[in-house]
């Protein structure tokens, strides 16, 4: 299968230091999309996020951190690069934002994709409970059964039993 063109993003720019020739490299591997997102084209992870070595060759690093480094400094420590796109490929500034963990996670579930999305209770594959068990555990305690005989009654850790008798799990039932 013949290999498609990807049209360079930047032509004929001069580089005086390290880090400008990894731009340009990195420039010379995108393809611009019509959402504008700049589509890494060289290898990318089993998570579909480009890869590229830096520091002389010493580690490989995900594209668009690279970019985002070289584009507007140093990343602070415990910080992501996120992706306002969603494409995991792009590395086009405009579509990254620096944000924490919770941010990203919380602009995962707003978005309604990745692992997080409508898991509560049963739906989760992990789940080893059910809501009929989950309004049993309450109904015990509401009928003045102790925690540690329901924890027995039911096989479950304590913290689980706690849990959902605060309806911290299965909050939704």
């Amino acid at each position: 299968m013949p290999r498609k063109k990807v049209e360079p993003l930047f032509h004929k720019i001069k580089a005086s230091s390290y880090d400008e020739r990894k731009r340009i490299t990195i420039y010379s591997k995108g393809k611009i999309q019509e959402n504008g997102c700049w589509e890494w084209t060289g290898f990318r992870d089993k998570n579909g996020y480009g890869r590229i070595s830096y520091e002389h060759h010493q580690k490989m690093v995900p594209v668009h951190r690279l970019m985002y480094k070289l584009l507007k400094g140093e990343i602070p420590p415990k910080l992501y690069v996120c992706h306002h796109c969603d494409n995991p490929s792009c590395f086009n500034i405009h579509h990254l934002f620096l944000g924490t963990p919770k941010d990203n996670s919380r602009d995962r579930e707003n978005k309604q994709r990745g692992r997080t999305q409508n898991q509560n209770g049963e739906k989760n594959h992990a789940a080893v409970l059910n809501p009929e068990i989950v309004l049993s555990i309450r109904k015990d305690k509401e009928d003045g059964m102790r925690e540690r005989d329901i924890v027995r009654k039911y096989r479950l850790r304590q913290g689980t039993i706690s849990k959902i008798l605060l309806r911290k799990l299965w909050k939704h039932i």
